[in-house]
């Protein structure tokens, strides 16, 4: 109310001036929280719920579904200098230059090698020199999201499996096809250096190069019956893919599709072509929604998912990663230019795709973005979601946003899908990914009103109902904006299927016999480089139950190769690990207060689940432990200060220490006894099953105020100047009530809190 007699006018009865204080004052959270909310929005259209059963992709850094993964959440840099193998760096990258022929950058994210073997799929080895390697790496992508939805070798009706893929014409074999036939109509001849370096035109040259046989060349090897085709919506062709999939199966044209997005330009045209657009940024990378952001990195990537009808799925028992709840697209419509981004056009596709999910904006808890990095289209993008998530009602913050291009560069054709699984996993596994080079945002991010955060590191999504919407922009003024849910999981699996090193044991009764499994792996590498770590790995894990003799830690194949050749030599590394058995106890100690940080064991509590149990009942105890990104040293500092309040401290702690033990406990490390210091012996007490689990964090709370009340009521002059209050103060006592340290802050001379300080001081307690 502007005027306190606005409030006084809406009694009816005459009140006093402390009864009216305490009303507006002390009292008005109850008001609020009684405060009957309006209706939520309803939508008059029907939920698409197609079901995305399967998944696989190969991206930059990453060979499969599970490097991808891990590359995200463990916020990896896969952007690279261009491989000389590319383009000719020296020739063509010139920074400064406003020229034309020239690239602005040498940076990208390139796709690692793959190995391909035609002959699992009926192709002529001779024939491969005239396929494009998109349509090969489609096909392998294809076949292993098939096997991923677990129809592999499941007999399954294909007559009515279709494919869908976003991608574009125009491949670098396509061009050295069409120079080589050029050349002859401008010169008269072919000379012999061009015959020999441009390939020959051959009979699966034709089909080789085009389009759409990326998607047929799919339907033709697997066998399946339904359509086939390709479509084509420049950087928004993959999510236009996902649209046409989904109408194949709400209309019953199909009963599962393989949608996708195919993009390997990356060579020096497309480098060419972007710079002479001033889109690339001369740094190398996609700095999203930052304020120094100067444009995009370019990447590359194959990407497919296994969609089936929500009920479908859920009837044959099908994994489901998530469920697609509407799509949305719109077109830019007349404007000045037809690359420049338009507001209205992206809002257009996003109101259409909550409004076909029946979800309101208000209640997505991720986007993943468009986010090329450019100054125009980072500005545009945020104008246009904050306009609709604040109509819908979204609080400050509430929202997650971020970008995978961050991590793998614009992937073009690709980008919806890279997206997309991205979210996918995300809600599938309760995690939000963070989002890189974000080190001062776009001026048009107010943090204090904005509906959108950012994480610089993985965090946790605790909410049982998760949303996320994912946008892709294509030039030509072409939108899509895709909104999923999560589907219930039915375990608590680790998030991460590929870690970033894996643990290798060689066994025996002795350590000559251990040594000689050392010249196993040896031997088996220097043969075959290319297989797993995580196979070998685990092989050597169940091989035998004798004695583990000497453990490595390795991240490479190289980097195994290494520390085998040293401990064959006797050399013992810092990742390599000799057992040296020794008898005795184990004991867990449980710390007390003063020991809690935020984001303490924040990347356990990502990728294991099942230490979550307890976080995820105290989402508000969850965003003081693991907060969101902060771009000034004041809001880094009072998240610091926060969790020293004593009421929070206790809680975060107990939930923490005892999530650990747990987790020490299901890997094999059960302690002989335990022990607490100081509040420490609550979890302790917890974990030794004195009492259950679900009261701990209660108890710990309760705990918390005894000792803050035991302050206040020891001084009868205490009163609260609100300072120390909002700065959360913390003080810590032993059993016996004698003050071990204060950490007051308040700076009211008068307030009761700083004269209970002082007292102590005075009396010599410390």
């Amino acid at each position: 109310m502007y005027m306190i007699g606005q409030v006084a006018t809406m009694h009816d009865k005459v009140i006093s001036l402390d009864e009216l204080h305490q009303n507006v004052a002390v009292n008005n959270y109850e008001y609020i929280k009684d405060a009957a909310l309006s209706e939520a929005p309803t939508s008059t259209e029907k939920p698409l719920d197609i079901a995305i059963v399967g998944m696989e992709c190969i991206f930059p850094d990453a060979k499969n579904l599970e490097e991808y993964w891990r590359n995200i959440i463990l916020g990896k840099d896969s952007i690279t200098e261009v491989p000389d193998e590319r383009w000719n760096k020296d020739l063509y990258y010139k920074p400064d230059s406003n020229e034309s022929d020239v690239s602005h950058s040498k940076w990208g994210g390139f796709i690692p090698k793959i190995d391909f073997d035609p002959l699992a799929f009926g192709i002529p080895p001779q024939s491969l020199a005239a396929i494009e390697p998109t349509q090969l790496l489609t096909l392998l992508v294809a076949k292993r999201a098939m096997e991923d939805a677990g129809y592999g070798d499941k007999h399954v009706n294909r007559e009515n499996i279709s494919v869908i893929i976003g991608a574009e014409g125009g491949n670098d074999l396509a061009n050295s096809y069409s120079f080589r036939g050029f050349y002859k109509q401008v010169f008269g001849e072919l000379h012999e250096e061009v015959k020999e370096a441009f390939p020959h035109t051959t009979e699966d040259s034709f089909p080789g190069i085009l389009a759409n046989v990326i998607a047929g060349r799919i339907t033709n090897r697997l066998d399946l019956g339904g359509r086939n085709y390709t479509v084509d919506a420049a950087c928004a062709s993959s999510l236009a893919a996902i649209e046409l999939a989904c109408q194949e199966l709400i209309l019953n044209k199909s009963d599962m599709v393989l949608a996708g997005g195919a993009d390997l330009h990356n060579g020096i045209n497309d480098y060419l072509m972007f710079s002479s657009t001033h889109a690339l940024s001369r740094k190398g990378r996609c700095a999203t929604f930052d304020s120094e952001a100067d444009g995009i990195a370019l990447g590359e990537g194959v990407a497919i998912i296994v969609l089936k009808r929500y009920e479908d799925a859920v009837r044959d028992g099908d994994r489901i990663y998530s469920v697609i709840k509407g799509v949305g697209g719109s077109s830019d419509g007349k404007a000045l230019g037809l690359t420049a981004p338009r507001k209205i056009g992206q809002v257009r596709a996003l109101e259409r795709a909550y409004a076909q999910a029946g979800i309101s904006a208000a209640s997505v808890g991720m986007v993943e973005a468009h986010g090329t990095g450019t100054v125009v289209g980072d500005k545009t993008e945020l104008s246009a979601l904050t306009n609709l998530f604040s109509r819908a009602g979204a609080l400050p913050g509430q929202t997650h946003l971020g970008s995978v291009k961050t991590q793998i560069g614009h992937t073009k054709c690709a980008a919806g899908l890279a997206g997309l699984i991205k979210a996918s996993l995300a809600v599938y596994h309760g995690v939000k990914p963070p989002t890189l080079h974000l080190q001062k945002p776009n001026a048009y991010y107010n943090a204090e009103t904005s509906p959108f955060a950012f994480h610089a590191e993985s965090g946790l999504w605790s909410e049982k109902n998760r949303y996320a919407g994912i946008s892709a922009f294509g030039f030509g003024g072409t939108n899509f904006h895709t909104v999923i849910a999560n589907h219930p999981k039915e375990d608590d699996s680790a998030v991460l299927q590929s870690w970033p090193s894996e643990l290798f044991v060689f066994r025996g009764d002795t350590y000559d016999e251990a040594k000689i499994q050392l010249n196993q792996i040896k031997s088996l590498l220097e043969v075959n480089d290319g297989i797993s770590l995580k196979n070998i790995a685990y092989s050597l894990a169940i091989s035998s139950e004798k004695q583990v003799q000497l453990s490595i830690v390795a991240d490479t194949t190289e980097h195994l190769m290494m520390n085998i050749e040293l401990a064959l030599s006797g050399i013992e590394s810092k990742d390599t690990f000799t057992v040296n058995k020794k008898e005795g106890k184990v004991a867990f100690l449980f710390p007390g207060q003063g020991s809690q940080r935020i984001n303490m064991a924040r990347d356990l509590f990502v990728a294991f689940p099942e230490m979550r149990k307890l976080i995820d009942s105290h989402s508000e105890l969850e965003k003081v432990i693991f907060p969101s990104k902060t771009f000034d040293e004041a809001t880094l500092k009072q998240q610091k200060e926060t969790i020293k309040d004593t009421r929070l401290a206790q809680p975060l702690l107990g939930i923490v220490d005892l999530a650990l033990a747990k987790f020490l406990q299901s890997i094999g490390i059960v302690p002989d006894m335990l022990a607490g210091h100081s509040y420490g012996e609550l979890p302790a007490l917890c974990f030794a099953g004195v009492f259950e689990e679900e009261k701990l964090v209660n108890l710990s709370i309760q705990r918390a105020q005894s000792i803050l009340n035991s302050v206040e009521g020891g001084d009868p002059g205490f009163y609260d100047c609100g300072k120390c209050y909002k700065r959360k103060p913390t003080a810590n006592f032993r059993q016996s009530g004698r003050l071990l340290s204060c950490k007051l802050q308040c700076s009211d001379a008068m307030c009761g809190c700083r004269k209970y300080r002082s007292d102590q001081q005075t009396d010599g307690s410390s």
